[in-house]
Order: structure tokens, then sequence, then C-alpha cells
């Protein structure tokens, strides 16, 4: 799927991480590749093909099955640290943070990091 073809956007940089932390709750792999950048499907999809599946959703499901942060998600706040016209940043929580593009008026989540701060394809 490619951004803005039959995706799922938000109008805001806070919303946009909202939307992926509801989906990472409820194990959505295709909700949160709808909430992806290109670029990030697209290292989705080339981990789905490591691990035998199809599609940057079984990527994003395999990677759900190591999560184990999951439950603390559900009460998380998001904070904006820096927002410009086409790139954010926002915090989820302490060593979570999200980089996000603008793509057509709307906000796609672009990386996010770990806990120890290190950039992750995720």
């Amino acid at each position: 799927m490619l951004v803005g073809c039959g995706g799922s956007s938000a109008d805001s940089p806070t919303e946009a991480v909202r939307q992926w932390v509801e989906a990472v709750v409820d194990h959505d792999g295709g909700r949160l590749c709808e909430l992806s950048t290109a670029a990030r499907q697209a290292r989705q999809l080339n981990f789905a093909h490591l691990l035998g599946g199809s599609s940057c959703a079984d990527g994003e499901n395999k990677l759900l099955e190591f999560t184990d942060r999951i439950d603390g998600l559900k009460h998380f706040k998001p904070t904006l640290i820096h927002e410009s016209k086409t790139r954010a940043e926002v915090e989820a929580g302490p060593g979570s943070v999200f980089g996000l593009e603008m793509v057509d008026g709307h906000w796609y989540i672009s990386k996010t990091t770990d806990e120890e701060g290190e950039i992750v394809a995720r």
C-alpha cells in the first residue's frame, strides 16, 4: 500500500501517534501500515519477506508478537516535541519518540525510537 492510496492518515502529529498506539494495543498491523510513510511500509515489507510474510501488515504483526509494553501504552498522552511544515517529533512516553512526515496534507509515522533512543525501522 502506498501512502495516500486508500490508506489512513491524521491531521496532526499527536493524532497520528495516538492512532498508532491504538493500533498497537489492538494488534492491528494493517492499521500500522496505513499510518506509515511509504518508506516505512517498504521497510516492514522487507522485514516480512525475511520471515516468510508477504505484506507490510505481516511485518508489523510479527513485530507485535515481540512487543511486551503494550498494556502500558493504553494510558499514554502524546506530547509534541517539534513541528515544522513537513516533519514532526512526538513523545509517547519515556524513551518513545516518533518521527513523522507530512504527506499530501496529512501526518504519517516515518520512524520510532527504542528505549535507548536508537532510531529503529519499526
